[in-house]
């Protein structure tokens, strides 16, 4: 690669780090485009999606999380040393789902839109939800219900280039942007709102269960229905955007050919 002409070789001085731009589409190899607000919500919705997800598995089916693989298996390595058998299946299984999750939507997310993953996420969260409700917040074969939760994580996890189920890297970049007392960039500012969105996502589910425990998975699959409503709804923009710039280059083309016969 050729070096920037007023760039000395070597490496570089040390500084802050240029935040990644937002990912805006299911597909992490997709060319970059400006993120729009649309886009920034959409990254909203999910991080609480995510957040309200993690709460319903910890609150009501195995107590591990679905999102966050890196307590899942520390949950493995301390209960299974304990004799903790309960913990060390419902962390396992949760592992299995996620990693499934995150394998097929590698072979799929070329091959699909934002809005079909999203509905598939919703089909897999209806069943844990669905089990929980209908037994009166009682299923039976937790770890089960538990894998499913983590297998729709896992999808949105790896469907996403912009993190949207775990926060650890966020969380860092904006501990060092503030210890090098950085004014926030725009894209870091929609960062630190994704980390609200997820605590507010798990606080929706913890209102939920503390009131109403049998509902408590109602938000999760409130949150995934209204996200995949907004990724329907920007794919739809986009495609009138490019059907308009196709009818421009049309007629830009009937014109030249119109006066070249003229």
């Amino acid at each position: 690669m050729t070096p920037d002409p007023g760039t000395p070789p070597g490496p570089r001085p040390a500084g802050p780090p240029t935040p990644a731009p937002p990912h805006t589409g299911p597909s992490p190899d997709a060319p970059y485009r400006t993120a729009t607000r649309r886009d920034h919500t959409l990254l909203l919705t999910l991080a609480a999606l995510s957040g309200a997800v993690d709460a319903f598995a910890v609150l009501c089916l195995g107590h591990v999380f679905a999102g966050v693989m890196t307590a899942n298996i520390v949950f493995i390595g301390a209960a299974t040393l304990s004799g903790d058998t309960a913990t060390t299946v419902h962390a396992a299984a949760a592992l299995a789902g996620f990693a499934t999750g995150a394998a097929l939507a590698a072979r799929t997310t070329p091959h699909h839109t934002a809005p079909a993953l999203l509905g598939t996420e919703m089909a897999i969260l209806a069943a844990p939800v669905a089990a929980w409700t209908l037994t009166g917040g009682h299923p039976p074969a937790p770890a089960v219900w538990t894998a499913l939760a983590a297998l729709a994580m896992g999808i949105q996890a790896a469907a996403w280039g912009t993190p949207s189920t775990y926060f650890t890297g966020t969380l860092v970049g904006l501990a060092r942007t503030a210890g090098l007392l950085r004014r926030p960039t725009t894209d870091e500012q929609w960062a630190l709102g994704r980390l609200a969105a997820l605590a507010t996502g798990a606080a929706a589910v913890g209102l939920l269960q503390h009131h109403t425990p049998r509902h408590a998975g109602l938000a999760p699959l409130i949150l995934v229905l209204a996200a995949t409503a907004l990724a329907a709804r920007t794919r739809r923009t986009e495609q009138d955007k490019q059907t308009d710039q196709t009818d421009q280059t049309d007629q830009a083309r009937q014109g030249r050919q119109g006066e070249q016969t003229g």
